[in-house]
């Protein structure tokens, strides 16, 4: 059960990099071509992909020097 789960966590990881790349690429694409670029993200979008970002690892270096209150 822990392997799919970390097969369909992985998948979605995917995908959700490749949106943000396609997005990416698409304003990039609108600018070069003079075009408005879209409405602002809905709220909540950021929130939405930032819970798909991994935790950081207590035991890496970079963290351990961070204060956690």
């Amino acid at each position: 059960m822990d392997e799919l789960l970390t097969e369909q966590l992985t998948a979605a990881e995917r995908t959700t990099e490749c949106l943000d790349i396609t997005r990416e690429t698409m304003l990039e694409l609108a600018a070069e071509d003079g075009i408005e670029p879209p409405e602002p993200l809905p709220p909540g979008y950021r929130e939405v992909l930032a819970a798909f970002e991994p935790a950081p690892d207590p035991t890496s270096p970079a963290t351990r020097t961070q204060s956690w209150l």
